[in-house]
Formats: structure tokens, sequence, C-alpha cells
């Protein structure tokens, strides 16, 4: 399972969820958040491998220099789901309007954000997070690391 102590000792860690949303949407420069690693334009095939694509598979780093973050991170947008450490839980004031949308969801599950090469670009967008059990294998997913400094 994917957890903070999964590479003890070498200062590498899987992102929390709001460390994968700065890296993917603020801008340093600009001091605001952007739609996209890219600014706010929609999404195009020269931005991220998604389902448009028709690669079907996972890019080499740096395929779509056009979709990089302001940070200089690469296709945040497509080519896997992302796992986070982060539980999937429900936003503070979070109220359903579907009787079967309940706690359920959010007992054991982790939050993914990205997308994939299988996501359409019409669904994606850097604010949703998908939520999978950890060990759970059958969707199309990864995991980014971050270098604690």
């Amino acid at each position: 399972m994917l957890t903070e102590q999964s590479a003890p000792g070498n200062g590498f860690l899987a992102e929390v969820c709001v460390e994968w949303e700065k890296a993917a949407t603020f801008s340093p420069a600009l001091n605001s958040k952007q739609e996209f690693p890219w600014g706010d334009a929609p999404p195009q095939n020269h931005f991220g491998n998604l389902f448009e694509n028709g690669l079907w598979s996972v890019a080499p780093i740096g395929a779509f220099p056009k979709g990089q973050s302001a940070y200089g991170c690469q296709q945040m947008i497509g080519d896997v789901w992302e796992w986070t450490t982060s539980d999937y839980t429900p936003y503070p004031g979070f109220k359903s309007e579907f009787d079967e949308y309940n706690d359920k969801w959010f007992v054991g599950q982790k939050v993914l954000r990205g997308g994939s090469y299988a996501t359409p670009r019409a669904h994606i967008r850097t604010t949703y997070r998908n939520f999978f059990h950890p060990e759970e294998r059958w969707m199309i997913s990864g995991f980014r690391c971050a270098k604690d400094k």
C-alpha cells in the first residue's frame, strides 16, 4: 500500500492531494490558480495523453512539453491516474442530493488525480478526485513522487 513511509530515508514521498493540485494548477509567476497545468486553454492532443490521442499506453516523459505545469512537472494530465496518500473524504460542508451517496464511499479509499490515456478530454479537469481502495489494480494508475527538501 502507498504510504508516506513507502520510501523511508530517501527523501521521496508520494504526494498528498493538495500537493498534487498545487503542482498541477498553481502559477507562481501569476500568483494564481489555473484551470490546467498548461494554463486555462481547454485540453488538446498536444497537452497530454488522453483518450483522443489514441496511444493506449503511457507516453515517454517529456512527450507533451506544452502540457507541463508552471513548476515544470510533466504529464500531470493523462497517461495514468496518479495515486495520492490522501484519504477520500468529503469536502467540508458536503451534502449529497442523492440517497445512494453515503458514507460507504468515504471508507478506506485513496484519492487519484490527473486522468489517464483512457480519459476523454471532455471529462478531464484538475479538480476531479477519483477514488479507489489501494489494493485495487484494475484502473490505469501509477504514482508520482515528490522530493522532500
